[in-house]
C-alpha cells in the first residue's frame, strides 16, 4: 500500500519540482522575530503606495486606444503564469531606449504614447519593457530595452 502511494504522488512531485515556482517563505509570527514583514504587510505585486510597476514583453501595439500589450509574468497557483496587460499611455512619460548589442541607452523623447509610436514596430514587439509611475496622471518613465539597434 506504501508504495502504490508512493508511485501515485512522484509524478505529482516531479511536476511541481520542473515549474520554475520560487519558494515562499511563510514564517508566520516568526517573521517579525526576524525582521521580515509578515504576508499582511506586503504590498501588491503591482502597486507600492502611488506608484505602479509594470514589467514584461511588448506583445502588441494598438493605436486606436493609444495602449500597448505586455506579456508579464506573475505568481499564480501553480508556480508563475504569464499574461497580458494593457497598459494605456497619454502624452506624459518620458521614453528610454537600450540595446544589447551596443549596450547603448538613448532618451527617445518625452512625450510618451507620441514617442512610443514613432519607434519603429520591429524595434518595439518582443523587446522588454519596464514602466514606472502614478496611476492618477500617468505620467512615466518607461524603458525598452531591444535586442538590436536598426540599421
Amino acid at each position: 500500500m506504501r508504495t502504490a502511494k508512493t508511485i501515485l504522488f512522484l509524478p505529482l512531485f516531479l511536476a511541481l519540482m520542473a515549474t520554475e515556482a520560487p519558494g515562499y517563505y511563510f514564517g508566520g509570527l516568526d517573521d517579525y522575530a526576524a525582521g521580515v514583514p509578515s504576508q499582511e504587510e506586503k504590498l501588491p505585486f503591482i502597486s507600492s503606495g502611488r506608484e505602479t510597476f509594470y514589467s514584461g514583453t511588448v506583445v502588441d501595439i494598438e493605436p486606436a486606444n493609444r495602449s500597448i500589450l505586455i506579456r508579464s509574468r506573475v505568481p499564480g497557483f501553480f508556480g508563475p503564469e504569464l499574461v497580458g496587460v494593457p497598459v494605456q499611455m497619454n502624452n506624459t512619460g518620458t521614453v528610454n531606449v537600450c540595446y544589447r548589442d551596443t549596450g547603448e541607452c538613448e532618451v527617445a523623447g518625452t512625450e510618451g504614447w507620441d514617442t512610443i509610436s514613432s519607434i519603429a514596430r520591429e524595434v518595439l514587439l518582443d523587446s522588454e519593457i519596464v514602466i514606472v509611475g502614478y496611476e492618477e496622471d500617468q505620467s512615466r518613465i518607461i524603458t525598452i530595452t531591444a535586442d538590436s539597434k536598426p540599421s
